[in-house]
């Protein structure tokens, strides 16, 4: 099964390709469909059970070989969504997080144009550009050489990501420089010690959102600005954690992946993981979770069991 998905992704990889560059619509189609199956082939590399619906016993017996279950074809086989699929994966590659929001567009754009035959054309340059960065990050995973993921069109790529590269760097460099001198200009009639004042008492204003916010340092001023961005959470069970009836409790692990900074004190602003990478603000951020944060948690129903 892993094998055949991986054969189509290359096969839409540069059906997409080719419809980008041609201006065409059907790019966010191929796209997709070539991310779906990309993706589907990094789960079945692990289990193929991971890309099944899991409401669907029927389809579960059929990739655990289960026999005598069902006559179902396998082409009957019900499996899981674009966006189910990009969750799956960042639990196996947590660098897929940095194109996230992009993927979603992208795949909201491919449902939009099936179901409606609608779309919405702006930031196409930047899905592309995120979509190139996602396939690559799955192919490699599964040991596909760039120049069997694109063909004909490697060095047509190559040249298209380290351009998209460059402009993002002179991007963010012209934001520094505007934030230095903003700085400069800010703090010019302050002596040093009512200035080091000032600089505490705005870092001490910050008002950070739990596990979405976090302090860094500004690479414009070098003060501390927030770094926001999205989280997951899992919960682990220590085997040497327990509440005061004796019962084992969890911990919450969440993980924080950087999207965007700002600098209150020079007036700094980075947006998308592009921008982020650029000065090495693109580090996922562990943090201790609280397990009450997360009430959801609490009462798990499939077994009709509380955790506390």
């Amino acid at each position: 099964m892993k094998d055949l998905l991986k054969e189509k992704a290359i096969l839409y990889v540069k059906k997409a390709i080719v419809s980008y560059l041609d201006q065409e619509e059907l790019f966010f189609l191929y796209a997709g469909m070539a991310f779906e199956f990309l993706g589907k082939a990094v789960l079945a590399s692990k289990h193929p059970s991971l890309i099944v619906d899991p409401k669907d016993l029927d389809s579960l017996f059929q990739v655990c070989d289960i026999e005598g279950f069902t006559n179902r074809p396998i082409s009957a086989l019900k499996t899981i969504g674009g966006k189910e699929v990009l969750r799956r994966c960042k639990k196996l590659l947590p660098q897929l997080s940095s194109i996230e929001s992009e993927f979603e567009r992208l795949i909201h754009q491919r449902n939009s144009l099936v179901h409606i035959g609608s779309l919405e054309y702006e930031k196409i340059r930047t899905t592309y550009r995120a979509f190139l960065k996602g396939i690559i990050i799955l192919s490699e995973y599964l040991g596909v050489e760039k120049s069997q993921l694109f063909g004909e069109f490697k060095e047509v790529i190559e040249n298209f990501l380290d351009e998209t590269k460059k402009e993002i760097e002179k991007i963010v460099e012209e934001k520094i420089i505007r934030a230095r001198n903003n700085f400069k200009n800010k703090f010019s009639d302050m002596d040093e010690y009512t200035k080091k004042t000032v600089i505490k008492a705005i870092e001490n204003s910050y008002r950070l959102s739990m596990y979405e916010e976090d302090l860094a340092e500004c690479p414009a001023c070098g003060n501390l600005g927030v770094l926001r961005g999205s989280y997951e959470y899992e919960f682990e069970w220590p085997s040497d954690c327990f509440n005061k009836n004796g019962d084992p409790v969890p911990c919450v692990e969440v993980t924080m992946f950087p999207e965007e900074f700002e600098c209150s004190i020079c007036g700094l602003k980075l947006d998308g993981y592009d921008e982020l990478e650029v000065i090495g603000l693109t580090e996922p951020i562990e943090m201790e979770g609280d397990p009450e944060d997360f009430p959801e948690y609490y009462y798990d129903d499939t077994y009709d069991c509380e955790f506390y």
